[in-house]
């Protein structure tokens, strides 16, 4: 309701003046191609190091931004992910994980993701593509995929430092 005081045009500018007009950003800025191979586990992690570029600073100079960030993922074009990709995220303060064994039916047709990165503190979004193409798994020798299994497990160990 729009009230104007005695009548008069100033008081009501006045009024208006009092309250700030917020704007929310939703950007849609690139597209990641991937190529998974069928039969395969396919493992994807959002960072939010890599989103929080799309969201300006509002923090003050010298302060460290750790906006709690969550994802959204769907088909584009549906409301859910394909049947064969799953999500996960611990917390917002974490990287999300898009994993899965995409299926032969998927072959040869590019699965087109929407990422919507959400800022829980400034209620900012940013959106991108993930194209998922599904190769077939004929032409990879199994050891590699055995070396390359081992060598991820070796890096996530690292990572977490486990005792």
């Amino acid at each position: 309701m729009i009230t104007i005081f005695h009548g008069s045009i100033f008081s009501c500018c006045v009024l208006f003046s009092c309250f700030p007009v917020y704007t929310i950003l939703s950007k849609v800025h690139s597209e990641r191609n991937v190529y998974p191979s069928a039969g395969v586990l396919f493992v994807h992690v959002l960072e939010r190091e890599y989103f929080k570029g799309e969201f300006p600073p509002y923090s003050k100079h010298g302060e460290i931004n750790n906006d709690p960030i969550t994802f959204n993922t769907n088909l584009m074009g549906y409301p859910d992910r394909p049947g064969w990709l799953r999500y996960i995220q611990r917390t917002p303060y974490s990287d999300g994980v898009l994993y899965g064994s995409p299926t032969v039916e998927n072959m040869g047709k590019p699965t087109i993701i929407e990422i919507t990165a959400y800022n829980r503190r400034t209620f900012e979004t940013a959106r991108h593509n993930l194209i998922i193409n599904i190769m077939s798994a004929e032409g990879m020798s199994s050891r590699i995929i055995s070396a390359f299994w081992m060598i991820q497990l070796i890096n996530n160990m690292n990572r977490f430092k486990l005792y």
